[in-house]
């Protein structure tokens, strides 16, 4: 008896080291994956902080060439009212590495784009004002369509009705003999679909 005890005794034994064992793999794998984790952190901070330091320098150095931009018109406007307005060009010898830096020139690029993405909205939205008529397909409203018992609808009273009875729209586009968009577009036009 005392074998059989002694026997389920050295299981247990076992079995308890072997889950302590488990359970410690479990831990370290965790504390590496905690150290894995507040590394790349680290590192990101340290990249975003490097970045930031450089986007601070380059600003300063903008408004600095800025400052002098504006401290050269003022005193041009000041002491030379009378002189017209030519501008003569320097060449990049004269003008120095640091009057017009990389940004600067973008930027302006940006700008003239955004003008003319800021123009052509205004000319789509002043003739979608216009112009807001309804589609060439469904200005056939008033004239009479032949259906299959012969009556007179419109196009769009036709559409209805077959939507209504229960057609599918491939169905519909084939009956009125207009294309499956073109259905689709009417049915949401008039809030049926």
């Amino acid at each position: 008896m005392t074998a059989f005890f002694l026997t389920i005794s050295i299981f247990l034994n076992i079995l308890c080291l072997l889950a302590l064992v488990i359970l410690f793999q479990r831990q370290h794998r965790l504390q590496d994956l905690d150290r894995k984790q507040q590394h790349a952190l680290q590192e990101m901070e340290d990249v975003l902080s490097s970045f930031l330091y450089e986007i601070k320098e380059e600003n300063e150095k903008l408004q600095g060439l800025l400052g002098k931009k504006t401290l050269s018109g003022e005193e041009a406007s000041i002491y030379k009212p009378d002189l017209p307005a030519i501008q003569e060009e320097r060449t990049a010898d004269e003008r120095g590495k640091d009057d017009f830096p990389e940004p600067i020139v973008s930027l302006s690029k940006n700008n003239i784009q955004l003008d003319q993405v800021r123009k052509a909205y205004k000319e789509t939205e002043t003739v979608a004002k216009s112009t807001e008529e309804l589609p060439p397909w469904l200005k056939l409203e008033g004239q009479p369509l032949q259906t299959e018992t012969g009556s007179a609808e419109s196009l769009k009273e036709q559409i209805i009705s077959l939507w209504k009875e229960g057609h599918t729209i491939e169905a519909i586009a084939k009956k009125v003999d207009k294309g499956k968009t073109e259905v689709e577009l009417t049915l949401k036009f008039y809030g049926i679909l």
